[in-house]
């Protein structure tokens, strides 16, 4: 229990009974009086239990000491601890100089073994420690660029992941210290010191040894101990900051993990490893030939009582989980008997060394070319400068032949040919050529479309003026005159045939105006008006009113 649960006053919930069983009590809230008398418990078996007192040594004798043993035997083997932040995964994985944690004690006792069996074979370890932060995969060992996950025979590996070889205890506790120096680990609300990233140390042990009949005996074995983040709440972080979304990727990760778990439980022929970063690198460690130990920390005190729920049904939900029959990964390497049999061997091994190095020799080449362009591009920006380099100074004697400079480039490789340079530029300059054509006859077009659209301007102007001219127009006297609408109306071509006066009413054209009921009346018929002449005006008298203008068809105005 920590010092922030001691000093609130926290009860112990969990309970250890036979180092195997737990049994989780909840108490009642005090304010509620209905159920302040009732516990709830609930009981829970696992392989192993370990109360607050266990040493770390009794830890790793009961979970990881076999997992050793049988990766000297060329098998894999996976630990990793899963539990809310604060639990004590991080002391329990790695632990302090005085109490050294898994991952410490495993690499002590595996070098152990490894020199009492050095007579036996040749062992050869290598160390790789890395670290899943954000859904990105770090080297810890060589901080750079982010790896990328990638799947081979061998499994899920990280392309660009730097391998140590170790001879000793020592140069692994110092990797391992500077692995966990650049490990991310930031302060919380519920953790002072919470990592902030799921760390991977993965420890490949390769051993070669020559039986009885001379064949070569090839054994490798992999070793992952997995430090993994707490699962966190959201209200245990700082809102809107850098740590909620960390906490978010991680309980993200750990989401993905659990879901594989189910599926695996469960036996669905799909597994969603490829859900987040984590689960493709435990991919071997959950459901292929590999030997897991789980170790879920727990915190005993009330006030977590859900977050050590949540990890008890995990860890026994993940405990039904049956993985494939680990088998050794050996090799073997017959040695011929005969004479004949070993000099074909030997031949093929020379023809087969003689290939790699020349094609170690045509990359090296390739990548040095291309490391000449680069630089020749760098340090020519225009071509004129180029050629100006490229041509010796001319000196004042033009009969004297030039001595051939030696080129700071050796190799056929940087000597480009004079002709397929020549041949280059032509194909360059009948392109910019073929470029500028396309470009006037562009313009050009542009041009005639703007011209076109001017016209057409022009012409909806003229046309809007015609549609606009004034339907009254004044006299000389200025007397207003109505135009009648037959004049507007355009000039017939004249024909022989004689017409009616009566023509202009009966004519189909939509212009002429068709007569009505008023236009037959004395005062309002345009036949007269258009009769009238100018003494017929002055000498007549006022028009009589019609007769529907009397009182007994319209009220008169007031």
């Amino acid at each position: 229990m920590g010092k922030k649960e001691k000093e609130a006053g926290s009860r112990c919930c969990v309970r250890i009974v036979n180092r195997r069983d737990v049994y989780l009590t909840e108490f009642a809230n005090e304010n509620d009086y209905l159920r302040l008398k009732r516990l709830k418990g609930r009981h829970f078996t696992f392989d192993a239990s370990f109360p607050d007192s266990t040493t770390q040594q009794e830890v790793y004798s009961t979970t990881t000491a076999d997992l050793v043993e049988a990766v000297l035997q060329g098998k894999n083997g996976s630990v990793f601890c899963y539990g809310a932040t604060g639990a004590g995964k991080t002391y329990t994985m790695l632990g302090t100089m005085e109490n050294p944690g898994v991952m410490v004690l495993a690499i002590k006792d595996l070098f152990t073994k490894v020199r009492q069996r050095s007579c036996d074979g040749n062992h050869v370890v290598h160390l790789s420690y890395l670290e899943v932060y954000n859904e990105t995969v770090r080297d810890l060992l060589s901080p750079g660029r982010p790896l990328i996950l990638r799947e081979d025979r061998q499994g899920i590996v990280a392309a660009g992941l730097t391998q140590y070889r170790a001879y000793s205890t020592d140069e692994v506790m110092a990797l391992l210290l500077q692995g966990n120096q650049n490990r991310t680990t930031e302060p919380t609300r519920a953790n002072e010191t919470s990592s902030r990233s799921h760390a991977i140390l993965q420890v490949v042990v390769e051993y070669r040894v020559r039986d009885s009949a001379m064949n070569v005996i090839n054994r490798v074995g992999k070793l992952s101990l997995i430090d993994l983040a707490g699962s966190e709440r959201a209200l245990a972080t700082d809102q809107r900051t850098l740590r909620s979304i960390e906490g978010a990727n991680i309980n993200r990760s750990l989401l993905a993990l659990s879901s594989c778990i189910n599926a695996l439980v469960e036996g669905k022929k799909h597994i969603p490893y490829r859900n987040s970063k984590l689960t493709q690198l435990l991919k071997d460690s959950l459901g292929g030939s590999c030997n897991t130990v789980m170790i879920a920390n727990i915190s005993p005190s009330n006030l977590s009582f859900g977050e050590t729920q949540n990890t008890l049904h995990w860890a026994d939900r993940a405990k039904e989980i049956r993985t494939k029959t680990c088998e050794a990964n050996e090799e073997l390497l017959e040695v011929p008997e005969t004479e004949t049999d070993q000099a074909k061997l030997l031949l093929e091994l020379q023809k087969e060394n003689r290939e790699l190095r020349a094609q170690l020799a045509r990359q090296q080449q390739k990548l040095l070319s291309l490391q000449a362009q680069s630089l020749a591009a760098q340090s020519s920006p225009t071509p004129s400068s180029v050629t100006s380099l490229m041509t010796p100074p001319t000196t004042g004697r033009p009969n004297e032949k030039r001595r051939a400079r030696p080129s700071f480039l050796s190799g056929a490789c940087f000597t480009p040919e004079l002709k397929k340079k020549g041949a280059e530029e032509a194909v360059v300059k009948e392109l910019k050529q073929t470029v500028k054509a396309l470009e006037g006859e562009i313009e050009k077009m542009k041009r005639d479309h703007v011209l076109k659209l001017k016209q057409k301007d022009d012409y909806i102007k003229e046309l809007m003026k015609k549609s606009e001219k004034p339907q009254m127009s004044v006299g000389t006297e200025g007397v207003k005159r109505v135009i009648a609408r037959a004049s507007l109306r355009p000039k017939e071509p004249s024909t022989g045939e004689l017409k009616s006066p009566s023509h202009r009413f009966c004519s189909p054209v939509p212009t002429a105006k068709k007569r009505s009921f008023w236009d037959i009346t004395t005062g309002n018929s345009p036949s007269i008006s258009g009769r009238k002449t100018r003494s017929h005006v002055v000498s007549e008298h006022a028009a009589a009113p019609s007769m529907l203008l009397q009182p007994g068809f319209a009220r008169r105005k007031a």
